[in-house]
């Protein structure tokens, strides 16, 4: 897993954990969060489908 991956999972860690802890105020916000997770969750399986691409077929069985 690269720096930018990496970077990404730990920033919808955060996010998932801000949604589920109930640490918002309206529902303005959850939206905002909710989006923001969605997104996240995008970015991540579009950099882990990159990195498993460049590799070696054999080990992906």
């Amino acid at each position: 897993m690269d720096s930018e991956t990496e970077k990404v999972l730990k920033k919808l860690l955060k996010t998932s954990k801000t949604i589920n802890s109930f640490k918002w105020s309206t529902y303005q916000e959850l939206k905002t969060l909710l989006v923001q997770e969605s997104q996240l969750m995008i970015s991540l399986v579009m950099k882990m489908g990159n990195d498993l691409s460049g590799r070696n077929k054999r080990f992906l069985r």
